[in-house]
């Protein structure tokens, strides 16, 4: 119900496409093609990943749980092990054909390459309804560009992230010492700080890490306004800021966690909002739902219905 021109757009291609590949099986790619699968149960959907299993990023048993679900419950296809070069042609491509490692090509009426989801306004009014739609989800670049003539010594050469400390002061490169406070402080002078996924931290690139950072940057940040020097470092608890939780359709769901030992922890759900409880994310942000109107307000609180919800949110312009 927040609908903009880019998103409608790939909201109606998904509901009027007849076979979707999907590109790029970590999380994102996962609970897309899960979704789509069990809300269009018709449809034919591709999962395809560069990997031996899907969500490599995480531990094998959930990997191993996730292709269950989507292949077995789902009916989804899922390729692994597979890399198929992206035509050139922008963020969206149509009409477009990829090559498998095994040397078949498929044809595709859309294309949308890595680091975006969402497809270039307007559409075209044609789509050949007998090819396949493509969507990529294969991972993001960090945007450290910010630095990049400012301070280009602060970027990382292996991963373009941010070099910081663990008081997440930005560092550069010849400074080869990070300190490790509260005993060996970061340099007084430095001013600026760098949080979450663009930043060169040892903890999990999740949004619950990045609560934690803000947590360690706004601390540092009054130390040193109170004329004390930033001492609070940021140190990683694994299991709770790597948590992933993740839906699977409407009416499964996943949480899973990894401590420091390799211990992994599996927790099946069953289907809650269709929403995803987003009027609580509102709420966090300090948000008035009662200034939205009862259309906007009813997707934000968790009174829209589940049919209501993915004609809005997934199939209409």
């Amino acid at each position: 119900s927040f609908p903009t021109r880019r998103s409608s757009d790939l909201q109606d291609l998904i509901k009027t496409s007849a076979n979707i590949a999907i590109v790029g099986g970590g999380a994102v790619g996962v609970e897309m093609a899960s979704d789509i699968k069990d809300f269009y149960p018709d449809k034919e959907v591709t999962l395809v990943h560069s990997r031996g299993r899907l969500l490599s990023a995480f531990g094998g048993r959930l990997g191993e749980f996730v292709l269950r679900r989507l292949r077995d419950e789902l009916g989804i296809r899922v390729l692994l092990n597979e890399r198929p070069e992206m035509p050139g042609g922008g963020s969206m491509v149509r009409d477009a054909t990829l090559t498998f490692s095994d040397g078949r090509e498929e044809e595709f009426d859309l294309i949308v390459r890595p680091h975006t989801c969402l497809p270039p306004s307007p559409p075209s009014p044609s789509l050949s309804t007998t090819n396949r739609r493509q969507i990529s989800c294969t991972g993001q670049r960090p945007n450290s560009s910010i630095l990049s003539s400012l301070l280009p010594a602060a970027i990382s050469k292996q991963n373009s992230r941010i070099l910081v400390h663990p008081t997440l002061q930005i560092r550069t490169a010849d400074d080869n010492k990070p300190c490790t406070p509260p005993d060996h402080p970061a340099p007084q002078g430095t001013r600026i700080f760098a949080l979450g996924d663009v930043a060169d931290h040892s903890g999990p690139r999740m949004a619950r890490a990045g609560f934690m950072q803000a947590g360690v940057v706004a601390a540092n940040i009054l130390s040193m306004v109170r004329g004390r020097a930033a001492g609070g470092g940021y140190r990683p608890n694994l299991f709770v800021e790597g948590a992933v939780k993740l839906t699977l359709g409407r009416g499964r769901g996943v949480v899973y966690a990894v401590d420091a030992h390799g211990s992994e922890a599996l927790v099946v759900t069953g289907g809650g909002r269709v929403d995803l409880d987003v009027g609580r994310a509102w709420r966090m942000l300090g948000a008035d739902l009662g200034m939205l109107g009862d259309i906007d307000r009813g997707s934000v609180d968790g009174t829209a219905d589940r049919a209501g919800y993915i004609d809005e949110a997934v199939g209409s312009a």
